[in-house]
């Protein structure tokens, strides 16, 4: 059953009734501030959509050190519903595969926990925080594909499938090509490999690794390794502080504040996992989710190490931190403590709520304003002077983007309308 037996009636509704209203939230905005023309990291991660490709040449397309996978699919089904490029309908895609999410995470922490907790009910609106909208503006399915695969791999674990040998290497291959979700599964196939190695189960590991394996050389074929130039400055400094910078930007605290829920959240692992067992399913998947969200953190702390600390704001990994809300939620539920799930309540709260961004407003008037914008650069074929004039967010490098032939391509083949409702 999806819910745990003991849940009532009304807790279960309470928690239907969540979800549906957050997939409300997530329709409206998607109404409201879509505008059907791609931009920002969508002209770079989509110009494989503007010319004759396969199948396969779309789904190992590389962006920056890493394929697009699902995401290519994803956005082939938007393109699709839609008029050629009409990203309106790829943004509501997006939104359908973030708000199917939540039924996955609860599935998965109700497998684990058998318990409902009342901060169950917050976690469909974590959804529908302000920063999520940044995200799903701009970076569309990009940073879905890690929790999205995360909670499929969990999933997986906690049920009776776990050994079918089919389903675990169709997940593993769809995942390595799949953005970020390559860190989820390269550690699901650890954990896995040791436990059929600890039940001797040495066929199911020998096959899962030698098809992890060919998987791997089938992403690293062809592998343009320019793209890992991000780190060419590397400041250990700001590495070590990263992680601090993230989770405090992600709970919209002070950096010192960001660092007490990080000794916190230490100490509930450790509370958590004390007597850990791999014979022991569910710690075990617990422990398989809190690595894929501390990986994201600590291959970002390095990728990045030569940025400016402001890539390390909720806006950019507000989606894939979500994976800690995940992991929190099923700590505090195994916890079971009376005090535990009031901090974790109010914690969860305070995320929903938090304050807008400031930038967040400049994003929404960008896509307001984007025929406008769009008409500037047409006249002027100068993006960044357009951006300077009108006062616009934009992320879009025109020489590596060549947005203005990519608009005037667009154009030419009315397969785009360049408005915003």
């Amino acid at each position: 059953m999806f819910f745990p037996t003991e849940t009532k009636t009304y807790q279960k509704a309470l928690v239907l009734f969540s979800w549906i209203i957050s997939g409300g939230i997530l329709a409206l905005f998607s109404h409201t501030y879509g505008v059907d023309v791609l931009m920002a990291d969508r002209l770079d991660t989509w110009a494989i959509f503007f010319k004759d490709h396969s199948f396969w040449e779309g789904f190992s397309e590389q962006h920056g050190p890493h394929r697009v996978g699902m995401l290519y699919v994803f956005s082939a089904i938007g393109y699709a519903l839609g008029n050629g490029f009409d990203s309106r309908f790829d943004l509501y895609v997006n939104a359908l595969v973030i708000w199917a999410t939540v039924p996955l995470g609860l599935w998965v922490k109700y497998k684990i926990t058998r318990t409902f907790n009342w901060y169950d009910l917050i976690l469909p609106f974590i959804i529908t925080a302000s920063w999520q909208w940044a995200t799903l503006i701009f970076n569309p399915h990009i940073h879905v594909m890690l929790p999205l695969f995360a909670l499929l791999f969990a999933g997986l674990m906690v049920s009776n499938q776990r050994d079918n040998l089919l389903l675990n290497c169709a997940l593993i291959f769809a995942a390595t090509f799949s953005v970020y979700a390559l860190f989820a599964a390269l550690i699901f196939v650890l954990f896995q490999g040791i436990r059929w190695l600890l039940s001797r189960r040495i066929n199911l590991l020998l096959a899962t690794v030698v098809f992890t394996l060919f998987s791997l050389y089938l992403f690293f074929y062809d592998f343009r390794w320019v793209t890992l130039n991000s780190a060419g400055h590397f400041d250990v400094l700001i590495t070590l502080k990263a992680p601090i910078l993230i989770l405090s930007n992600f709970f919209y605290v002070p950096n010192w504040l960001g660092l007490l829920l990080i000794v916190s959240l230490i100490l509930l692992v450790l509370f958590y996992f004390n007597g850990f067992d791999f014979k022991d399913t569910k710690k075990v998947t617990s422990l398989f989710l809190l690595s894929a969200a501390c990986s994201f953190v600590f291959f970002q702390s390095i990728g990045r190490a030569g940025d400016d600390p402001i890539a390390f704001s909720a806006f950019r990994y507000y989606t894939e931190l979500v994976l800690f809300i995940w992991v929190i939620a099923i700590f505090a539920g195994r916890i079971n403590n009376s005090l535990v799930q009031s901090v974790v309540f109010v914690l969860f709260m305070w995320v929903w709520l938090q304050p807008n961004n400031p930038k967040h407003g400049d994003w929404i008037a960008y896509t307001k304003d984007l025929k406008e914008l769009k008409a500037c650069v047409l006249e002027t074929e100068d993006l960044n002077k357009c951006n300077e004039t009108k006062k616009l967010q934009v992320h879009a490098n025109p020489e590596k983007s060549q947005v203005v032939w990519k608009w005037l391509l667009l154009e030419e083949r009315k397969q785009a309308h360049f408005h915003a409702n």
